[in-house]
């Protein structure tokens, strides 16, 4: 495992110019350009890098399915965690937009495994983000944690 990530990363490093390695930061930041406490640092962006992946399949008709279960049993499709209605929010575009959120996560899962539609939460992309962070905690676990609601109301402390 660690010799295949070494030598990923010798390939990554090779993607750099080695007449500037010296002259940057591990970000790609020229020395130069920073200025520690100033709001006018620069920073460079746009490089293109290639990376190599290892992803799990997940199938895009599930999450449709479990936006269709949850709208029909709940009347419109809101965080389960904050309550957030994006096309209440946002009108029209946010017409239809939530994160579909398994839970049971897909690197857990062996190869052949099924996921059933209600398997899948949904979340704002702000809650789902929460819930992936180290520990990962559940849904429940989020919603007992959230310390106001979209309304402003406080729901703890």
């Amino acid at each position: 495992m660690y010799s295949t990530a070494l030598k990923h990363f010798k390939t990554y490093m090779k993607q750099f110019d080695a007449t500037n390695l010296d002259k940057k930061s591990q970000f790609g930041i020229l020395e130069a350009e920073v200025s520690y406490g100033d709001e006018k640092a620069e920073y460079e962006e746009g490089k293109e890098l290639l990376r190599l992946h290892k992803i799990r399949e997940r199938d895009p008709q599930l999450i449709k399915e479990a936006k269709k279960r949850f709208k029909k049993i709940h009347g419109e499709l809101i965080c389960e965690a904050c309550g957030i209605n994006f096309e209440k929010v946002y009108g029209e575009r946010g017409k239809d937009f939530i994160e579909g959120h398994h839970r049971k996560p897909v690197s857990e899962m062996k190869e052949g495994e099924t996921t059933k539609v209600e398997d899948i939460g949904m979340l704002c992309s702000n809650c789902h983000r929460m819930i992936h962070r180290n520990p990962m905690i559940s849904i429940e676990e989020l919603k007992m944690s959230l310390k106001i609601n979209w309304v402003g109301i406080s729901c703890g402390d």
